[in-house]
């Protein structure tokens, strides 16, 4: 169906076209003061203009009064005549008549008329109310059919004047993109929406009125029903092919758990966050539980309570469980094991088997409840069936949990072949906690023979996902060797990334590879700093450690030291997590700066003459550049500059500089 003015269509009588507004009205309103019968007794059948299909005419009509017009119909086929709003929102309504005035039909907006015969009709257009002056465009075009299933395309040969529909039909409620394309034929396309009546009325405005195309992108929000796009050909237009194409938008929530199952945790993010933005209470629970477990983010405990909060406010059960969790682990909030508990059962008691199971965790430990191992296992045996349930139409999570079940035999037997089956069938979805338990029945041979190869081919993936246990594991694998060959730099990479996450062991490993020189340069300093650090995590022999290493007197890495004057710098490319070490004079008491600029995430040191440490930094410069200012007195004083990782590369500069 094409809109056409003076300039780019066919003969329009009076005004150009305006941007058309549509409403869809229930029921139809009588013309005028006294309504037309059945008979058409009082429909004028004169008329001072002919239309042929395939032309449009701009004109007005008063209040009820009739406005009349001769349709010339050649050949028997299917027909559309009806009007858009050129001014004002209140619509016409129009009557169709055969040629000794009796009525065929009568309609608020339009008409498709499946079957026309050959022969003279006239078409009567009145307004609804007395006082008002309707300014119109009406049409009068043959309908083609063609329809398309989405997603789908359609090729069809255009004409100029000549209007082509595609009909649709919606199922799911959303965004839908439209897209036209021809590489000769100038085209309009407009999209409607139909009754399901036989006399469809136009519920959609016209796209790209006042322009013309050789290819037209079409998205609206479309609830469910029926819908067809007409492109029209204009009257400069060439004869040739057009495509359309109609296809619905991938629910954002849907793309971002696509991208999370692939592990593009920023993509996941992304598409979570435009669908918790939308109100959706499973993006709210997927993005807090990406905050708990610092999967594309930094963990942030009271960023996930935050958005568990608002997912359960809007009744979903899985939000209920993570908050019961949240309190149980002291996550965001206070731990709070009778809170963790109401959480578990108001979920538990609608049939949800997460909270089931993680209530009876609570009565396998005593923790928050007395220690009742016959109800934890009868609880155990009820979220089983649950979760077998869900496993087997596919869902990932239960998968995951049903092989931990079958591993750990809680509420089954014990049933290593099931639980690998069930790991494994999750991990090929995406779960990174399910690839972490493949390549730990591969490391221990649980109910199949070991197999070191497979084992750090699953522990790498959930590593590369983000699952700390399995950054561990990788990094062990590495360091021993058992990965097929020792690789202390990619050990050291994989303790960094799980120390991070607040590994306390992997740190501690890290501060054992600063000490003994393995895989970086030997620094006590460096060593005492991570051995703090582990401390801090709570690792057990941190604090022996550290005081070990501060013991040793300092390293020989300051010997080599490379001088810098204040006021100067110097560049470098970083080693890895191996230390740079340069030495300065400070003549006279000051503050002074020392940072790093350029592309690698630096960490820095200032260190005494002694070579001990005096402070450290990672982030305060700029682009993840580290910045130290502190007040000196005379004397000789050793900065370490290193990657924060041993992927660290680019070129960075060091600056010494005295500020006051």
């Amino acid at each position: 169906m094409y809109f056409f003015n003076n300039n780019s269509g066919l003969w329009s009588h009076r005004y150009r076209t305006y941007f058309l507004s549509l409403v869809l009205l229930t029921a139809f309103v009588h013309f005028g003061v006294s309504a037309p019968n059945e008979e058409g007794t009082q429909y004028r059948c004169k008329a001072r203009i002919e239309l042929e299909p395939g032309y449009s005419i701009d004109d007005s009509v008063r209040g009820t009064s009739f406005r009349n017009y001769r349709l010339i119909v050649s050949k028997k086929a299917s027909y559309q005549m009806y009007t858009l709003m050129t001014k004002g929102s209140s619509q016409c309504h129009l009557a169709l008549l055969t040629n000794d005035c009796k009525l065929i039909d009568k309609t608020p907006a339009g008409f498709l008329i499946e079957e026309l015969n050959p022969g003279t009709y006239y078409l009567a257009v009145s307004g609804a109310f007395d006082d008002w002056t309707y300014e119109y465009r009406l049409y009068f075009l043959e309908y083609q059919k063609g329809s398309i299933a989405i997603p789908g395309s359609r090729t069809f040969y255009l004409r100029p004047r000549e209007s082509v529909p595609t009909n649709f039909e919606v199922k799911t409620p959303g965004k839908y993109t439209i897209t036209t394309s021809s590489k000769t034929t100038l085209h309009r396309a407009v999209l409607y929406a139909l009754l399901e009546k036989d006399i469809r009325t136009l519920a959609e405005r016209p796209i790209n009125r006042n322009q013309s195309s050789f290819s037209i992108d079409i998205e609206r929000e479309l609830n469910p029903g029926k819908y067809y796009v007409a492109v029209n050909g204009t009257r400069q237009a060439k004869r040739g092919n057009v495509t359309i194409n109609i296809k619905a938008e991938i629910d954002p929530y849907d793309q971002g758990k696509q991208a999370y199952e692939s592990g593009y945790y920023s993509k996941a993010l992304q598409q979570y966050r435009i669908a918790a933005d939308r109100g959706n209470p499973e993006a709210l629970n997927a993005l807090g539980i990406m905050y708990r477990e610092g999967q594309g983010v930094r963990k942030d405990f009271k960023t996930a309570f935050d958005l568990f909060s608002q997912a359960a406010a809007k009744g979903l059960l899985d939000a209920y469980d993570n908050l019961g969790i949240a309190y149980r682990s002291g996550q965001g909030v206070p731990k709070d094991n009778s809170k963790a508990l109401e959480y578990f059962r108001y979920a538990a008691n609608k049939g949800w088997p997460w909270s089931q199971f993680n209530i009876g965790w609570m009565y396998l430990t005593g923790e928050g409840v007395v220690q009742n191992e016959m109800e934890a296992m009868g609880l155990f045996t009820i979220s089983f069936n649950g979760f077998k349930k869900l496993a087997e139409q596919g869902d990932m999570n239960s998968q995951f949990q049903l092989g931990y079940l079958y591993l750990n035999g809680l509420g089954p037997t014990r049933n290593h072949a099931e639980a690998l089956k069930w790991f494994r069938s999750a991990a090929e979805k995406g779960e990174p906690n399910a690839m972490h338990y493949c390549g730990y029945i591969y490391y221990k041979g649980l109910g199949i023979q070991a197999d070191k190869q497979e084992a750090v081919k699953w522990f790498l993936k959930a590593a590369e996902r983000g699952v700390e246990a399995a950054q561990l594991d990788t990094a062990n694998m590495y360091y021993t060797g058992e990965a097929g060959t020792r690789d202390y730099k990619k050990a050291l990479k994989w303790y960094a990334k799980a120390s991070a996450q607040g590994n306390a062991t992997a740190t501690y490993q890290i501060a054992y590879f600063f000490e003994n020189g393995i895989g970086v340069s030997k620094s006590y300093a460096e060593a005492e700093v991570f051995y703090r650090f582990a401390e801090m995590q709570g690792h057990s022999k941190a604090g022996e450690a550290r005081k070990r290493v501060q013991n040793a007197g300092p390293s020989e890495e300051c010997a080599t030291a490379d001088r810098i004057v204040v006021g100067g710098w110097i560049s470098k490319f970083p080693d890895g997590m191996s230390r740079h070490i340069y030495t300065f004079q400070v003549p006279s008491t000051g503050e002074y700066k020392i940072y790093t600029t350029g592309d690698p995430d630096t960490v820095g040191m200032l260190m005494g003459s002694d070579c001990r440490n005096i402070s450290s930094d990672d982030n305060s410069g700029s682009d993840k550049n580290f910045l130290i200012i502190r007040t000196l007195q005379p004397g000789t004083y050793y900065v370490a500059v290193r990657g924060s990782s041993v992927d660290a590369a680019g070129l960075y500069k060091l600056h010494v500089e005295r500020i006051r």
